[in-house]
């Protein structure tokens, strides 16, 4: 039966994929990476550190020298809440937002 075609992956393989560069949270490293498009952007598992903290990287960083805010933790990607908190993704440390 060598001839048998799994219809579940078949369908997946049909399905929207997103790639580009991504960045582990985590241990910062760099990788490029195929994933299934879905929104919001699913967490990828790091190829160097396991730790499942990659996001996709490059469309949304401030320019170069560019001053930024980050955690504690030492995560540069934060969540901005409507009520002026601060979440990290990483960690889970919310904050009040230092002008709020």
């Amino acid at each position: 039966m060598s001839n048998v075609i799994n219809l579940g992956d078949a369908r997946q393989a049909r399905e929207p994929h997103a790639q580009g560069p991504v960045k582990c949270l985590r241990c910062r490293h760099e990788w490029h990476a195929v994933w299934q498009h879905q929104f919001p952007m699913p967490f990828l598992e790091c190829p160097q550190c396991e730790a499942v903290a990659g996001v996709m990287s490059g469309l949304y960083e401030p320019a170069a020298g560019r001053q930024v805010w980050s955690c504690r933790c030492g995560n540069e990607l934060m969540y901005v809440c409507r009520d002026g908190s601060i979440s990290c993704p990483l960690c889970g440390t919310d904050t009040e937002h230092p002008h709020a």
